[in-house]
């Protein structure tokens, strides 16, 4: 669907937001800090700060209408073992600080994953385990993986590197299509719990992009190497394409309407094919779709009393949504 940057956030948006507060109320007791509006919270290294957070936030609140809390846990160069096992070191954001308290103290609508140089069982084990700290706090957590693009090798030109089979070595084939369709697909066969994990296909956005510009259809541009700023960074316009690309995933929508400019000024006819590149790539892929999550259990647990009061506030909260609800579909 195409959003329309005057219209209030979509009802499901809002209504989501609703019944997870109230599932955290009756499940838990007590009101999770919630990073309100679409909030998304980065784990990864340097190429996840390829997304120009706040400018990507100010682009949501301007154009779209809508806050978007941000957080992030970055330590540069290092896989998401290591960042579990680092607690307490890298880069954060305050209020929300690493991901211990971030994801154990606030309810987040996205978490951003970033694979690096890893194999499948030890990224399978570490994603796992933050999905299970967030998804206390929100059990309808959307899991996004960042994907990655290869780093350069040579003389060695991006479709080689990108087509590559994954073997299971340390080849650097966990940088290629064929690892991040398989991780996908074992975390979406996974027992999470949550949605299933959507990929943020920004490797194969650029694959496609360097097809166009190896045949001269996009002025400027040779290949899309052109978009590094050394061996695995990107540029300013390789951070438009990564930073768009999340915003087309986030908010099912093409970027063609968006004004990316604070991130790189581009001119007409590329941000053009960089814009209708992203939207083709997104509407390839399959379309995630939520588990069906078992009822809480309410029942005390022999060593705490119940929460009658916060039971009683969900009690009249369902009945109030309901009725609102009603109303709404009326209206």
């Amino acid at each position: 669907m195409f959003c329309d940057r005057s219209t209030p956030p979509p009802k499901h948006r809002i209504l989501k937001r609703l019944t997870t507060t109230l599932l955290t109320i009756l499940t838990s007791g007590a009101i999770a800090q919630d990073a309100t509006a679409d909030s998304i919270y980065y784990i990864g290294n340097s190429l996840t700060d390829t997304i120009q957070y706040q400018t990507f936030a100010d682009i949501v609140e301007t154009q779209l209408s809508e806050p978007q809390p941000w957080g992030r846990h970055v330590i540069p160069g290092a896989p998401l073992d290591w960042i579990w096992d680092h607690p307490d070191s890298g880069f954060e954001e305050s209020p929300y600080g690493y991901y211990p308290q971030a994801l154990g103290e606030y309810s987040w609508d996205f978490i951003s994953l970033q694979p690096f140089d890893r194999h499948i069982d030890s990224d399978l084990a570490a994603i796992t385990r933050y999905v299970e700290l967030a998804r206390e706090q929100n059990p309808d957590v959307q899991v996004l993986i960042h994907g990655r693009w290869p780093r350069r090798d040579g003389d060695t030109d991006y479709a080689t590197l990108w087509e590559r089979s994954y073997t299971g070595e340390w080849d650097n084939t966990f940088e290629t299509r064929d690892y991040l369709d398989r991780l996908t697909k074992a975390l979406q066969a996974a027992d999470l719990d949550i949605r299933d994990p959507i990929l943020v296909p920004i490797g194969e956005v650029m694959y496609q992009l360097d097809q166009q510009m190896q045949q001269g259809d996009i002025a400027g541009y040779d290949t899309v190497f052109d978009l590094y700023e050394d061996g695995i960074h990107l540029n300013a316009e390789g951070q438009y394409l990564a930073t768009l690309t999340y915003l087309a995933v986030m908010y099912d929508m093409h970027p063609e309407t968006i004004d990316g400019g604070a991130i790189a000024s581009l001119d007409p006819a590329t941000k053009q094919a960089f814009d209708n590149t992203i939207w083709r790539v997104i509407q390839q892929q399959p379309v995630a779709t939520p588990v069906t999550a078992t009822a809480p259990d309410l029942a005390p647990s022999p060593t705490s009393r119940t929460p009658i009061p916060w039971i009683a506030l969900g009690l009249v909260l369902t009945g109030g949504l309901g009725v609102a609800w009603f109303k709404w579909q009326k209206s």
